[in-house]
C-alpha cells in the first residue's frame, strides 16, 4: 500500500511540476491556452488579444502584431483588438496602418475615448491637425476628467492656428 501511493504521490508531482511550468508568466499561461484550446472555441480571439497584450507588455511588438492581426481575423468586429493593434503598430512607426485600424476600433465603439484620443495622436503625427482636433474633442467629451486630452487638444488647437 506504501509503496502505491508513493508512486502516485510522485507521478501527481510530475504532473504539478509540469502544469505550473505553463503559469510562469503571462506570455506562456497564453501561449500554452493557444496550444491546447479547441480552434473553434468562441474565446479563442480573446487569447490571442491577452497574448497580444503579454507581448506588447514585454517589448515584443512584432510578436504582439501577429496576435492581434489574428485576433481580428478570428473576430473582425472586436474592437479592443483593432485599438491594442493601433497602438503596436504605431509603436512601430506604422502610423497609416495605426490609423486605420484606430478608425475601425471607433467605428465599432464610438464611445472608446481610448481610442479616439490615440488616433488624435496619430493624426498630429501625420501632420493632420483638423482631423486630430475633433478627435481630441471626441475624447473629450466622452471622458471630461481626462487631463491629459484637455492637454492634447490644447496643444493641436495651438498647431492648427500656426498651421493656417
Amino acid at each position: 500500500m506504501s509503496v502505491s501511493g508513493g508512486i502516485i504521490i510522485f507521478l501527481l508531482l510530475i504532473t504539478t511540476w509540469k502544469q505550473v511550468s505553463h503559469w510562469k508568466n503571462n506570455i506562456t499561461v497564453f501561449e500554452h491556452d493557444v496550444r491546447v484550446t479547441d480552434k473553434e472555441y468562441p474565446s479563442f480571439a480573446l487569447i490571442h488579444n491577452n497574448l497580444g497584450n503579454a507581448l506588447d507588455t514585454e517589448g515584443k511588438n512584432a510578436e504582439a502584431i501577429s496576435h492581434y492581426k489574428m485576433t481580428i481575423k478570428l473576430k473582425p468586429d472586436y474592437a479592443k483588438a483593432h485599438n491594442n493593434l493601433g497602438n503596436a503598430l504605431d509603436a512601430e512607426g506604422k502610423n497609416a496602418e495605426a490609423i486605420s485600424h484606430y478608425k475601425m476600433a471607433i467605428k465599432l465603439n464610438p464611445d472608446d475615448f481610448w481610442a479616439h484620443n490615440k488616433l488624435g495622436h496619430a493624426l498630429v503625427q501625420k501632420g493632420e491637425m483638423k482631423e486630430a482636433v475633433y478627435h481630441y474633442r471626441e475624447t473629450v467629451r466622452l471622458r471630461p476628467d481626462f487631463d491629459a486630452a484637455l492637454d492634447n487638444l490644447e496643444f493641436a488647437l495651438l498647431r492648427l492656428r500656426e498651421l493656417e
